[in-house]
């Protein structure tokens, strides 16, 4: 499933929607992972849930914002791959009858 997910980093801007934020890199570079995808901001900083609890950064220090949704073309490419392999079992199997019959 993580492989119908893709990710981009965006430029910070207090409108930025971060419902699907997963992470920020600072404006020094360091990069910034969240547990939790979602993070909110309060009179200028942001929380997120990080891998150690809470990250509390101020709004300023705040680079790029990672988000993370779903690819539909990644979820079609997914979904067909199964099918044709599916498919591909089938067509393999020796129609000999029920397997453990005679």
């Amino acid at each position: 499933i993580a492989g119908c997910l893709s990710t981009e980093r965006i430029p910070f801007d207090n409108a930025v929607g971060l419902d699907r934020a997963v992470g920020v890199t600072t404006q020094s570079g360091n990069e910034i992972r969240f547990s939790k995808r979602s993070a909110w901001i309060r009179n200028d900083t942001m929380y997120a849930v990080g891998r150690s609890g809470e990250v509390a950064l101020p709004t300023h220090s705040i680079a790029q914002v990672t988000q993370q949704q779903a690819s539909p073309w990644r979820s079609g490419l997914l979904m067909f791959g199964l099918i044709f392999a599916a498919v591909g079992c089938i067509a393999l199997t020796p129609s000999t009858g029920i397997v453990g019959f005679p």
